[in-house]
């Protein structure tokens, strides 16, 4: 009777393929909902079997779909680790070669004027304000100088290597069967010269800023030749300029020793070391190559003496000045040179540029290099530039 009973409740209760778990039932629900949202939104959909451990979860099912034909043109084909570590490495390789090649290009855009980097960065000192403490307005102005001499080491580095390149470039030349003029451009040639000029006064430079930090500015002023010529801000730069100035004009004038140049003392001479040793005294002077405490010994009554010692420093710096001058006129002439490498140019040449526009000193300058053509490089340092027309 029991197994009679419990026989005929299940068959009263429906086949056993009726019977659903409720567990089943809510994924099936959940697998509509999923396939009804997929076919609304055209988008791909996975299902899953709770009841089921073989059944193939969602990214194995996205894994052994086939792709349609815009995700074939869209997704690149699978790649193997080798691949990856070379695509990886890409990157790393275009940024190396933008940056050889921004250090390249830093002399090749213009052949006669270097890059904006060889020279002295601009230095923004704010104003100021209305109200502000005098102690802020200082801290303000230190912050700016501590900029400035960033900007200037960081140029002082870019150049550094850049002119490596150039280095390599003249030792791979022919095996040095040319002259360092014949490889290199004006531009390069300024470049390698600045920042050997720099490079040189670095170290020092580097412990007075560690020491003075902010307060570097205010004994720069006294020690110019120890700085570095990429961080020496502009006040600097016009206090020397200042000095060189008026011991030209003086010179001109014979307020110092008594002795007035003239430009025919030297017609008939052609190299410095046949001149006497007032008339190199006065072209240092005009050059700027001597300091304070050489010039006041050659007030102090040895003009002569002191002219003999400073022989050798002006027939170097003439021979740059020729070797500089034949590089301007073979890669483009003087009048392609920008107002900044003009003023520059005119300032080696002992011509004054503080109470002259660039383009006025421009304009000096290409009298420089008519009077240079014609052999009177020596009568011109012994004139003003008013006498040269």
């Amino acid at each position: 009777m029991r197994v009679f009973a419990s026989s005929s409740l299940f068959a009263t209760s429906g086949p056993p393929s009726a019977i659903v778990h409720p567990r089943r039932q809510l994924t099936r629900s959940l697998n509509s909902a999923v396939l009804l949202h997929a076919q609304k939104y055209n988008r791909p959909y996975a299902t899953h079997n709770f009841s089921n451990p073989h059944h193939i979860s969602s990214n194995q099912r996205t894994k052994h779909r086939a792709p349609s034909n815009a995700q074939t043109a869209r997704v690149p084909a699978r790649q193997g680790p080798q691949s990856l570590e070379k695509k990886s490495a890409a990157p790393k390789q275009s940024t190396a070669v933008e940056a050889s090649s921004r250090e390249t290009l830093l002399v090749k855009v213009d052949n006669v004027n270097p890059p904006a980097i060889a020279r002295a960065p601009p230095l923004n000192v704010p104003p100021r304000q209305p109200g502000q403490a005098y102690w802020r307005y200082l801290f303000a102005c230190g912050k700016a100088y501590v900029t400035f001499y960033k900007t200037g080491l960081k140029n002082i580095w870019v150049c550094y290597k850049a002119g490596r390149q150039i280095k390599r470039r003249i030792r791979s030349s022919r095996k040095g069967e040319e002259s360092q003029s014949a490889v290199l451009t004006r531009a390069e040639f300024q470049l390698l010269r600045r920042n050997r000029a720099d490079v040189v006064r670095l170290p020092i430079f580097g412990l007075l800023f560690a020491l003075f930090g902010e307060w570097l500015p205010v004994l720069v002023v006294f020690i110019t030749p120890v700085i570095p010529p990429s961080v020496r801000f502009p006040a600097q730069v016009d206090r020397v300029l200042r000095r060189v100035e008026r011991w030209r004009d003086e010179s001109f004038r014979g307020k110092i020793d008594s002795y007035v140049p003239s430009p025919q003392a030297v017609k008939e001479i052609d190299s410095v070391k046949k001149l006497d040793g007032k008339h190199i005294l006065h072209m240092s002077r005009v050059l700027g190559l001597h300091g304070l405490v050489v010039d006041q010994l050659a007030r102090a009554g040895w003009p002569a003496q002191v002219g003999s010692l400073l022989r050798g420093r002006v027939r170097r710096w003439t021979g740059y000045l020729k070797q500089d001058d034949d590089l301007i006129a073979r890669d483009g002439g003087w009048k392609q040179l920008n107002e900044d490498e003009a003023v520059l140019a005119c300032r080696e040449r002992g011509i004054d540029t503080l109470k002259y526009s660039p383009a006025q000193c421009k304009d000096r300058l290409g009298l420089w290099y008519e009077g240079k053509f014609e052999g009177k490089t020596l009568e011109m340092l012994m004139s003003r530039p008013t006498a040269w027309k």
